[in-house]
This record gives structure tokens, sequence and C-alpha cells, in this order.
């Protein structure tokens, strides 16, 4: 666990503090698989809460969907104080 994580901690600051790996990603298939794998476990409830954490502040999205919804959220309220 801890050597992926440290793989997925190095993207992330390659990457501007996006800890995501594109699903099309050839060169890192096994941290994307792993990446999957830990979704997988936090969305059984079964992800330590100490990983779920360390991952979390590293910008690890466990839903994306969520996510995003929660930014368009955002941008609509921003929108609706400025308008």
């Amino acid at each position: 666990w801890e050597q992926s994580f440290e793989e997925l901690l190095l993207l992330a600051k390659a990457n501007g503090g996006a800890a995501h790996v594109p699903r099309g990603d050839s060169e890192r298939r096994a941290l994307g698989s792993w990446c999957g794998t830990q979704k997988g476990l936090e969305k059984k409830g079964e992800l330590r809460a100490d990983r779920q954490d360390r991952l979390r502040e590293i910008g690890f999205v466990f839903d994306p969907f969520e996510t995003a919804w929660g930014q368009s959220l955002e941008e609509l309220r921003l929108f609706a104080k400025a308008n």
C-alpha cells in the first residue's frame, strides 16, 4: 500500500495536486488499478480511516461525480450572488 501511495503522491505533485490516474494511462496501469481498488474499498466501508485521510490529503477523489456536482453547485452559488 505504501509504495503505491508514494507513487500516487509523486504523480499528484507533478500534476499540480491532481491525484488522478487517467483510465487509458498504459504507463501507470498498475497504479490505476490500485486507485480503483481503494475507491471500491471506500465505497464498501472497508478502507481504513487513516488511509482514507491520507488519500484525501493529497487530493484523491473517491467519487468524481459527487466532486463535480459539488463544484457545479458552488459555481451556481457564485453566479447567483454576482447576478
